[in-house]
């Protein structure tokens, strides 16, 4: 699983015309038997490279 994304939309709160929540991880899990790094590299080789890094972000929005 490469993306998984979790929205959510307060609508009007508070003093805010609008409130947006937002949260995304990136390189979740990979369901393989290949027991290299990563079976996603570029080289198709594994060499020196690093695997992937799971990302984890958070976005807030905010209407005035």
């Amino acid at each position: 699983m490469d993306n998984v994304q979790l929205s959510y939309d307060f609508g009007k709160t508070g003093p805010f015309d609008g409130l947006h929540v937002s949260a995304m991880v990136q390189n979740v899990f990979t369901i393989t038997r290949y027991k290299g790094l990563d079976p996603e590299n570029d080289w198709g080789i594994e060499g020196s490279a690093y695997p992937r890094p799971r990302t984890y972000s958070l976005t807030v929005g905010l209407n005035f």
